[in-house]
Formats: structure tokens, sequence, C-alpha cells
């Protein structure tokens, strides 16, 4: 059996008392709420008797060692000691309150919150909770989580608060916010939550906004006549544009008239035309106008001098029916139409994919050319509309035509 003398038992138990007074001041420090837990109470006792235990072991030998020189020596050393562990303590203190965010040296910045989302953060009006559920095993995506959640609680000026929830040990929450799958946060504010299924500043943003102010507003934007791309990256392509939309509160769908039975979805509150380029059916631009007579909203986008796909207006050439019949225009709508003498529209004649400049009856009034910015040249039957041959073989388009 060992046997210790009793001063090294006295500094082993003062050792051992000094070290639990530093885990009492550390606890203190990061425990959140009530302090006084288990760990606090017995870290604080355990201190108090090591102290106590050094004293009564010998005090004769506690008084000396605060008098005597070696005494002294050892009381300076203690007090040094005791300093600094006091100055760790308080500069983690600092730093902890300050809540100072964490540095983003990735190269793309991935971290760093858009403007628009700092904004919503910072004018958030109510209290909103993140439940973070991510098992224990997947620690890494918990890591990645804690990081976005961080810089959404700091603008959030307290507004945000955040904590994690093992979805094994924890099914009944779980269950509650129908969480099917780890690695998902629920935003709760009120009786409203919504889910971002996985951490990044588009799904987050969206879940907090949706929380706020309900379902996602439903956008269908128009295909099938060379619109702009919302999924494209290229320079033309409006995938910046979509990604801001979704990342707000609205849901963007594609929409081809011709595939849906020339309707506009009841649900949509938006429908975008972004840019399109070759002609719409009139069947497409009835059921546009039937959207729009019931309320609807319609975002137009147009670039400069082009024909609008077929929706815009203006008249490019005219020339009258040689047996006084009427007459036949060409427009900028993609289309040429033939009219009455009393100036009643007769026939629409469609084909071309960009603006008709310049429109020409035969001599004998029964057959119609055409010739537009498609680079194509139609001669059409005059009375029935029908497309009777197409001219082929200009690069770009050109503007005028003229019967022999």
């Amino acid at each position: 059996m060992i046997q210790l003398k009793r001063d090294t038992l006295r500094f082993i138990i003062l050792g051992i008392g000094l070290v639990a007074l530093i885990v009492f001041a550390v606890a203190m420090v990061v425990t959140p709420g009530n302090k006084w837990t288990t760990v606090t109470l017995v870290s604080l006792a355990t201190g108090i008797l090591g102290i106590a235990g050094f004293v009564l072991i010998d005090p004769d030998a506690a008084g000396q060692l605060i008098t005597g020189r070696t005494g002294q020596y050892t009381v300076t050393t203690w007090l040094l000691s005791i300093f600094f562990i006091a100055f760790v303590v308080a500069m983690f203190i600092i730093v902890r309150t300050a809540d100072l965010a964490p540095i983003d040296v990735t190269e793309n910045k991935e971290y760093r919150l858009t403007q628009e989302t700092l904004d919503f953060l910072g004018e958030m009006n109510a209290d909103v909770e993140a439940i973070a559920f991510y098992s224990t095993q997947d620690a890494s995506g918990r890591e990645e989580a804690e990081l976005w959640l961080g810089n959404y609680a700091r603008a959030s000026n307290g507004r945000l608060t955040y904590r994690f929830v093992d979805p094994d040990r924890n099914p009944t929450e779980a269950q509650q916010y129908g969480v099917t799958r780890t690695g998902t946060i629920v935003f709760v504010q009120g009786d409203r939550n919504a889910q971002a299924i996985y951490p990044d500043e588009r799904n987050m943003t969206s879940a907090l906004v949706q929380v706020f102010i309900g379902d996602a507003r439903q956008v269908f934007y128009l295909t099938g006549h060379g619109e702009r791309d919302f999924d494209g990256f290229t320079p033309e392509g409006f995938s910046s544009a979509k990604d801001i939309l979704t990342r707000g509160v609205f849901q963007l769908e594609p929409l081809n008239l011709a595939t849906t039975g020339l309707t506009v979805p009841e649900n949509a509150e938006l429908l975008i035309i972004a840019g399109p380029v070759t002609q719409f059916s009139a069947a497409e631009v009835e059921a546009v106008k039937a959207y729009l007579d019931t309320g609807g909203k319609v975002l137009f986008l147009a670039d400069p001098g082009s024909n609008a796909g077929a929706l815009g207006s203006g008249v490019l050439g005219v020339d009258f029916n040689p047996e006084g019949r009427g007459f036949a225009t060409s427009g900028n709508d993609g289309t040429a139409r033939t009219w009455s003498s009393g100036g009643n529209p007769d026939t629409t004649l469609r084909g071309h994919t960009g603006a008709v400049f310049d429109v020409a009856y035969s001599p004998d009034g029964e057959t119609l050319a055409t010739i537009s910015i498609d680079g194509t040249v139609r001669v059409w039957n005059a009375n029935s509309g029908e497309e009777v041959r197409q001219l082929e073989g200009h690069s770009s388009g050109t503007g005028r035509l003229a019967f022999s």
C-alpha cells in the first residue's frame, strides 16, 4: 500500500480544490438559463472542501506557508496562476458575450448572407425558433448548419434562436413537425412552421419568409416561344432571377399553354412572359387575355427592337387589292391581315416567326406575298389565308417586296 506524506496529501487536495473552482467558474459562464446545475454545485463544493482540507490537515504548516519566506514565494506563485486563470476566463466571457461572427475564409464567401436576407432578418417583428434535426452521427452536417444558423441569429437582432434535436432520440418532436429525414431545419413562429431541407441561404430564407407570409406564391413563366430560360446559366439565362425569387416567397414553374388546354392555372398569382421570339397562336393570346380579364397579373419582358414574340403592335406595310375588294396589312406582331373595303378584318395570315415588313397583292388579287425579319418570303391564298409557298435563301431579314 502506498503511504502518502502529509504535505503531499495536503497539496493534492488543494490542487483538486483549485481545479474544481476553475470548473465551477467555466460552468457558470457557459451554462444557459439556471446556472445552479449539478456540475456547478458539485464543483463549488469540491473546491471549498479542497481548500478547507488543505488548511485542516496541518493548520500550523498552512500558517507558516503564508508567513514564511518560502510560503510567500509560494503564495505569490499561486496568486499569479490564479490571475492568469481569471484573465483567460474573463477573455472567454468577453468573446462569448460579444457573439462575434466567425470569419468566412472560403474562396467564394459561401457563408456570407445576401443583402436581401440581411434586410429581412433586420426587419423581423416577431420571434422565430429554428429547430435543427440532426442525428449524432451527422457531425459534419450539424457543424454546417450551426454556421448558417449562427449567421442568421446574429443578423436578426435576437429575434431568431435555434437549437438542435436528435430525431432518433426524440422521434416525437420530429413527428410533430413532420420531419422525415435528418438534416431538416424547421422554422417555427406562432402556429406556423416551414422546413428547410438543406442548410443554405436559398432554402433557409425561403422557409423563414414562408413562416411570416404563409404559403409560397405561385408564379408561372411561359415557355414554347423561345423565351428566356429560367434554368439557364448563360448570359441570356434567368437563373439568377429565379434564385432571388425562390429565395423569397415565390414558387416558379414553367407553363406551356399549348400543352395545358390553353388555360392559365387558377392558382397563378403572376404570369411572366420573358422575351419570346416566336409567334403566339390566336388561342394562346386569348388565354392570356382571359387570365387578365379575371384579375390576373402579367410581367411582360421584351428585348428592345424585337417583335415581342408576336404580341407587339404596329403596322409595317399595306397594299390595296387591285380589284378594290379591300386591302392587306403586315405587322410587327408577326402576322399579315386582310380587311374588307369597310375596314373589317377578314383573315389573319400566321406563319412567320418575326415581324412582317411588307405585304403585296398579285395583279389578279388572288394571291398575297409577305416578307419578314425571319428571312423568308411566304405566298398565301388571299381568300382562304392558306400558305401556298415559302421562299427561303436570304441570310437575314429583308424589307420590301413587289409582284411583277
